[in-house]
């Protein structure tokens, strides 16, 4: 395990607001503001790296949870591999490992974080 660290060396450009990246070898946490020192409109939680990456979005009035899945189909041709993207709950112990993760994340986006996780697993019903 180690701990989340600011890339301060995120490309900012001005029509898209101001961002902000945490990163360890797991987890990849990026904020987006309206403007630098700016109000916060959402942020990006993806985990599982560096093979299974998952990612929550989270936006002022939306929220998702999408990962790649392959699927294996037998064509005539030979089997072929398709990545389908699919909806679940985040795992309650990737939410417990980024509390002990979190590093130089500001406590108040870190509980942020993990309240809106929490929350999006309460709420999610299976399609």
């Amino acid at each position: 395990m180690s701990s989340l660290i600011e890339n301060k060396d995120v490309r900012q450009r001005p029509e898209e607001g101001f961002r902000r990246w945490f990163v360890n070898s797991h987890y990849d946490v990026i904020f987006w503001y309206d403007r630098q020192g700016g109000i916060l409109s959402g942020f990006q939680f993806c985990y599982g790296k560096p093979y299974h990456e998952k990612a929550y979005t989270c936006g002022d009035s939306y929220s998702s949870h999408r990962y790649v899945s392959s699927y294996l189909s037998d064509s005539g041709a030979g089997v072929l591999e398709t990545a389908i993207l699919k909806a679940g709950i985040i795992p309650e112990e990737e939410i417990e490992r980024f509390s002990f993760e979190r590093g130089e994340l500001e406590p108040e986006l870190a509980d942020l974080v993990i309240s809106k996780l929490q929350d999006f697993n309460k709420r999610y019903q299976p399609v």
